[in-house]
């Protein structure tokens, strides 16, 4: 009995970290249309990688244009773009230009007016 109070305890702990660290890497708000109203958790459809030199973006819902910034530090944007529906799916967006050792932040938003999307990544 209490190798399965650890067992179920342990399962607990996993699901419930796992879920904490998703919804820490984007945050802000996105309509989804589709989304089902008796969701409790509702989660971002963005998740990202960073490598040497590319942030890549994956994007769960690609239903709509994306307009793309990367602020530095101090809210400045270094980089801007616009990203067509038909390729929101899978965003690649270069970083060799920008100075190593910093902190940036990656704002998405759309003609949604309440779409806004954050995370934060380092270079």
């Amino acid at each position: 009995m209490k190798n399965l109070f650890i067992t179920f305890a342990l399962c607990l702990f996993l699901i419930k970290g796992f879920a904490v660290e998703q919804q820490e890497e984007w945050e802000g708000r996105w309509n989804i249309p589709d989304k089902k109203r008796c969701n409790i958790i509702f989660q971002l459809p963005f998740t990202h990688e960073v490598y040497d030199e590319i942030v890549i973006i994956h994007n769960s819902q690609p239903d709509r244009d994306i307009h793309c910034e990367i602020l530095d530090e101090y809210g400045n944007v270094v980089q801007s773009y616009d990203i067509s529906q038909i390729n929101s799916a899978y965003i690649a967006l270069p970083i060799n230009n920008l100075p190593s050792n910093h902190t940036y932040m990656i704002v998405l938003t759309s003609p949604e007016p309440t779409d806004r999307a954050y995370t934060t990544f380092e270079k």
